[in-house]
């Protein structure tokens, strides 16, 4: 169980780095990280919008644009976590609409709904792209 003082420590510009560091594995060990992140991240609104913070010059999250291009992972389990830790981070992001602009996310989701293999991935992608066009966002 983590405890309240870790999320705390995970919020900071430290714990973000950390886990970063598990979008940026070079090799697959980040699979094994992706359902305890996609816990950390619904459980934990403050860091879930640390790691969904928009920085530096371009306007875009470093874990975000580390995300997206993992979605091109083999392994369709493996594509839904990141779609799910997705789908949390819109939902906590304090300007939604922005989020979606700078990470080009529309493009991503559709096709990720036209062409993925897995059924569940395309589901998920699809709820994700519903929820974006209901809070007016496309």
């Amino acid at each position: 169980m983590i405890s309240f003082t870790s999320y705390q420590v995970m919020e900071g510009p430290q714990g973000v780095q950390a886990l970063q560091g598990v979008m940026d594995c070079g090799n697959n060990s980040f699979v094994n990280m992706l359902e305890p992140l996609r816990q950390i991240v619904y459980n934990s609104a403050p860091v879930n919008r640390a790691l969904g913070k928009l920085a530096g010059h371009a306007g875009v999250s470093p874990f975000v644009s580390s995300l997206v291009k993992r979605l091109r992972h083999q392994d369709a389990l493996v594509r839904r976590l990141l779609l799910d830790i997705m789908t949390s981070l819109y939902e906590h992001h304090r300007s939604p609409k922005l989020l979606v602009e700078r990470h080009r996310l529309k493009p991503v989701l559709t096709d990720i709904i036209e062409n993925d293999p897995g059924v569940l991935v395309q589901n998920v992608a699809s709820r994700l792209f519903r929820a974006f066009e209901a809070h007016d966002i496309l």
